[in-house]
C-alpha cells in the first residue's frame, strides 16, 4: 500500500512484486524469515532475513547451523546457492583456508618478475632480490 501524497510504500507494507527474497549489494541473497533463530535485520528496520545459502545447508542437514559454522561458496559466486556449490566449514579459520590459493604442482608465478618458480624459491620479503630497500 502506498501513501497517496508521496507515492512511497507505507511502513510495514511490501511492493506488489516482493517475493520474500532480494539480492543484496554485496551479492548475497537474503530471504525473509522472521521466525528463524539466526535471522538478521536490514539496516534501520525490524525485518528479519537469513542468507539463502544458510537455509539451503540447514535444510540439507536437517538442523540449524551452530554459531562457529559458516558456509563457503566453492566457485566464489555469492548468489550461486546450488547445494553442490556450498561447503560447510566448521569455523571461520577453515573458511579462510578455502580462500588461500592452492598450488597443486608446487609452483606459482612471481608477482614482480612474472616467472613461474617453485614455492621454495620465494624468499621472505626482507631478503627478496626484487625489492631494493
Amino acid at each position: 500500500m502506498t501513501d497517496p501524497e508521496t507515492g512511497r510504500f507505507l511502513k510495514g507494507s511490501k511492493p506488489w512484486n516482493f517475493k520474500g527474497r532480494y539480492k543484496r549489494s554485496d551479492g548475497y541473497i537474503d530471504v525473509y524469515m522472521p521466525e528463524h533463530p539466526h535471522s538478521h535485520g536490514r539496516k534501520g528496520t525490524q525485518q528479519r532475513y537469513i542468507f539463502e545459502h544458510v537455509l539451503i545447508i540447514e535444510r540439507y542437514l536437517g538442523r540449524y547451523l551452530e554459531p562457529p559454522e559458516c558456509i563457503h561458496h566453492i566457485n566464489h559466486i555469492r548468489d550461486d546457492n546450488r547445494l553442490e556449490n556450498l561447503k560447510l566449514c566448521q569455523n571461520n579459520a577453515e573458511h579462510k583456508r578455502e580462500h588461500v590459493p592452492k598450488f597443486p604442482n608446487g609452483e606459482k608465478s612471481c608477482s614482480l618478475c612474472k616467472q613461474v618458480k617453485s614455492l621454495d624459491q620465494f624468499p621472505y620479503r626482507k631478503s627478496d632480490p626484487h625489492i631494493s630497500l
